[in-house]
């Protein structure tokens, strides 16, 4: 794909500056940011241009942001950790209820047989309320892991159904 890209700049059947917003603008080197070995990159493309105005060669900038990307990845956990103090601090009773729900679900999940759909869709529903509740208070790491189980989890069924 970079390759075609790449041969689009130099052809210019597009303008150079549209083509830019389809091209890479950023690299990591791993997607998982709190390893040691990650590093942000981001890229910017300039075109060097011939006496008639095509394109003969393309400049590109990379430069490293790893610091700027890290702070702000960190700033955003901070903004992320007070919401979450702040909901739970509105409504402390709710939260408590949120955990004894959390509680339950994990148990029923335990002890599931999905043995009709009454009980498949009964589970279901105790996870997208889970996944209600977390977001209420903020846990938004909580939120998409429970989106990720409710999603396979509603696979299996069907798969099981099929």
């Amino acid at each position: 794909m970079f390759h075609e890209w790449l041969r689009s700049l130099f052809e210019e059947l597009i303008p150079f500056e549209s083509l830019l917003e389809l091209g890479p603008s950023s690299l990591m080197t791993t997607p998982d940011y709190k390893s040691e070995k990650f590093q942000f990159v981001t890229l910017n493309f300039f075109p060097i241009r011939g006496k008639d105005q095509v394109v003969e060669n393309v400049v590109m900038v990379a430069t490293d942001e790893t610091r700027e990307f890290l702070a702000k990845k960190a700033a955003e956990a901070e903004r992320k950790y007070i919401k979450l103090i702040s909901r739970v601090l509105q409504d402390k009773k709710g939260f408590l209820r949120f955990l004894e729900a959390m509680e339950a679900t994990v148990e029923q999940l335990a002890n599931f047989q999905a043995e009709t759909e009454e009980s498949k869709s009964t589970f279901l529903r105790a996870l997208h309320t889970l996944k209600g509740g977390a977001g209420f208070f903020a846990l938004e790491d909580l939120v998409e892991k429970l989106h990720e189980f409710e999603t396979f989890f509603a696979d299996g069924i069907q798969e099981l159904s099929q």
